[in-house]
């Protein structure tokens, strides 16, 4: 097909849009609307991708490539008779969501691919960057935490993100082979409430030390003792007094020790 034909038919498939709504309002339905204003109104009724796909490159000015053989499929969007504004940008990306699709960047060109792919080709963004991000957009961040083991959680938060799409990866450190980071890919505004979960698990789980006034024994009585149920998770200190325990580490690991150092301060019979 010669480029002036192609240019034809990219106008007339932005003409449907307008061709839709009036054949609407014509059999008493709802009025409707995807116009450059990008305000829907009423009920709009299967909308291909492809007229989607059109309406993103005149908004956008991007390039798209895509098979039309692959990409095939219809959407109905409704919305209150006073409208409701919106981006073209925005209603593709919501309707490739239905059929677990997002737009890709790739050497200056959007591809559209399976949610489960952009994981390899979505950018990298900080965490303020995606506060600003509109909620649709498929990106990656990596999130730094304090005082929790990205192990432990990872399986909470792979359960909050989108299905056949989402995924988190921990980073395991060389150094005591525990991780200390994650990085997640997701819409915008889900990763967004994403990090709110993980702010709250991180700022709860707080180191704590506790000071253990011995009883009935001496502090190098039950050192050993102590040391061995601490494991790594917990440092003892043991005061000049030797009559007082300090136990440091996450609260639930001194709780744990602290109960083993009450077990073992009883007088002899």
């Amino acid at each position: 097909m010669s480029y002036a034909k192609r240019l034809i038919v990219a106008t007339l498939m932005l003409a449907v849009c307008v061709s839709v709504a009036a054949s609407a309002q014509e059999e008493g339905g709802s009025v409707q609307a995807i116009e450059p204003t990008q305000v829907v109104r009423g009920r709009l009724d299967k909308v291909s991708l492809d007229e989607l796909i059109t309406m993103y490159t005149a908004e956008t000015n991007r390039t798209v490539v895509y098979d039309p053989k692959r990409l095939s499929g219809e959407v109905t969007f409704r919305s209150s008779l006073r409208g409701a504004g919106t981006t073209a940008d925005a209603m593709l990306r919501a309707a490739l969501l239905e059929f677990r699709m997002t737009i890709s960047s790739r050497g200056g060109f959007d591809t559209i691919v399976p949610m489960a792919e952009a994981i390899t080709s979505c950018r990298s963004v900080s965490l303020a960057e995606l506060e600003k991000l509109p909620g649709l957009h498929f990106v990656r961040i990596v999130y730094h935490l304090k005082n929790n083991e990205p192990n432990a959680v990872r399986g909470a938060l792979q359960n909050l993100t989108s299905r056949q799409g989402g995924v988190v990866n921990p980073i395991v450190s060389r150094k005591d082979q525990g991780a200390n980071t994650l990085v997640i890919c997701d819409l915008a505004e889900n990763l967004r409430e994403i990090v709110k979960t993980l702010d709250d698990i991180d700022s709860k789980t707080s180191i704590v030390s506790k000071v253990i006034a011995l009883k009935n024994v001496k502090a190098s009585q039950i050192r050993m003792a102590v040391n061995s149920a601490a494991l790594e998770d917990v440092s003892v200190g043991v005061p000049e007094s030797d009559r007082t325990i300090v136990l440091t580490g996450f609260q639930n690991n001194v709780d744990r020790v602290a109960a083993v150092v009450a077990a073992l301060d009883v007088g002899n019979e």
